[in-house]
């Protein structure tokens, strides 16, 4: 059971991290990318980061899991950018 809830915080703290870290990522992006190719982008790695997320889960896979959640995190960022654009 320690084992599960360490991959259970594993999963939830990594997506977080990332999160942290891609807001400024993707921010620093809008700036030389223009706001709609950077939504794009964001968008579009969130699709992927849950598709790989969906595919870890038919697959049983743990490992696939923690990178659909980091590609996800890492991605998801853009809401500081789309509330700027409006």
């Amino acid at each position: 059971t320690h084992t599960r809830y360490f991959i259970y915080a594993l999963i939830l703290g990594v997506f977080y991290i990332c999160w942290f870290f891609g807001t400024a990522i993707i921010s620093d992006l809008s700036d030389d990318l223009g706001r709609r190719k950077t939504l794009m982008f964001s968008l579009a790695g969130t699709g992927v980061g849950y598709l790989i997320t969906v595919i870890a889960i038919f697959y049983k896979s743990v490992t696939l899991l923690l990178i659909g959640r980091i590609i996800d995190g890492l991605t998801l960022g853009s809401q500081p950018i789309a509330q700027a654009a409006m």
